[in-house]
């Protein structure tokens, strides 16, 4: 799965792009109080996929899911800067 799609309010969408911790960790200190900052190396290199969600050119969401190894997929660290499709 690769690729983009920019929706109607700007917000650009991305598949899997190369991505930092640095960006991973300034957006779930945005959006989820108390927020450690990690490593999330580890965390995409076993992802099955992620989605970011960029706007102006800022990371203002990102899903990511996982994988059993087998046949199930699941959604995790669903972070998103709700306002920012107000702007």
């Amino acid at each position: 799965m690769s690729g983009e799609r920019r929706d109607e309010t700007g917000v650009l969408y991305r598949v899997s792009p190369p991505l930092g911790s640095d960006e991973v960790n300034d957006l779930f200190s945005a959006a989820w109080d108390g927020h450690e900052r990690r490593d999330f190396g580890p965390v995409l290199q076993r992802s099955l996929v992620y989605i970011c969600a960029y706007r102006r050119p800022s990371l203002v969401g990102f899903v990511n899911v996982v994988w059993d190894g087998g046949v199930h997929a699941f959604i995790l660290d669903t972070r998103n800067l709700a306002n920012v499709w107000d702007a």
